[in-house]
C-alpha cells in the first residue's frame, strides 16, 4: 500500500478579507519532531504544509504589519484540513 501524503493547507487574510502574500507558516509543536521549514502564501494567500504522521499540530503564522497567530489543527489518515486564518 502506498504512503498517502499529508497536507495541512488553507488561506491567509487580514479582517478585511483581503489575501496576504508572503506570510510565514511554521510549525510549533506536533507528534513527532519537525523541521524548522516554513512554508510562504502565495499571491493568493495561499498555503500548504506537509506533515509526517497523522496527530495534533499547532502552526504558527507570521506577515509584516500583522500581529502573530497561532492555530491548533488535527490531521488524521485521509483528511487533509483547510485553515482560514485571519491576521489583525
Amino acid at each position: 500500500m502506498a504512503h498517502r501524503s499529508m497536507i495541512i493547507s488553507g488561506t491567509v487574510s487580514n479582517a478585511a478579507g483581503n489575501p496576504i502574500a508572503g506570510a510565514r507558516l511554521l510549525f510549533v509543536d506536533g507528534p513527532v519532531a519537525l523541521p524548522d521549514i516554513a512554508a510562504l502564501t502565495d499571491e493568493k494567500g495561499a498555503f500548504a504544509l506537509s506533515v509526517p504522521v497523522a496527530g495534533a499540530y499547532r502552526i504558527r503564522c507570521v506577515a509584516d504589519d500583522y500581529r502573530p497567530t497561532e492555530v491548533d489543527t488535527v490531521i488524521d489518515i485521509g483528511t487533509n484540513p483547510k485553515l482560514v486564518i485571519e491576521l489583525v
